[in-house]
């Protein structure tokens, strides 16, 4: 049981790091991040919402992650948004935007698209696993306090 309750931490940690990451690496290099998302395939109404909306629900989603209340929440909203993100990527992949300019920042910038998929899958999986694990211990807490 302890086991389970620290690999569950792990996980949980590993995506809090990606979310702050992520959302820190578009605040802090906005002037990069707004030209890169404003010069995406998506319509023109569309780029000023994504501009604020992007950082901020990676934002909102470790602040989920961080509290042990919200953390359903949090890794079912950690799961949408990495869902989102790797369709993205199949769709570039897929070749069916006219142009694709990556809006990652930092180190994510590097990758090409092929290990940007890789990448998001591993922690899409990771996501899951925490999903899988929450589920479990609080069903083992449920039947163990019944």
């Amino acid at each position: 049981m302890k086991t389970k309750s620290i690999v569950l931490e792990v996980l949980i940690c590993l995506l809090i790091l990606l979310f702050v990451y992520a959302s820190l690496s578009k605040l802090l290099d906005g002037y990069e991040y707004r030209k890169q998302l404003y010069n995406q395939a998506f319509p023109s109404v569309f780029k000023p919402v994504l501009l604020w909306m992007i950082p901020g629900s990676e934002l909102l989603l470790t602040v989920l992650l961080i509290f042990p209340s919200s953390r359903i929440p949090g890794l079912y909203g950690s799961l949408v948004i990495l869902t989102l993100f790797t369709g993205y990527i199949i769709l570039v992949k897929l070749q069916f935007f006219y142009r694709v300019p990556c809006s990652c920042g930092g180190v994510l910038r590097s990758l090409n698209w092929t290990q940007h998929l890789v990448f998001n899958i591993v922690f899409m999986l990771i996501n899951i696993a925490a999903i899988l694990l929450h589920s479990k211990s609080f069903h083992h807490l449920e039947i163990v306090n019944a």
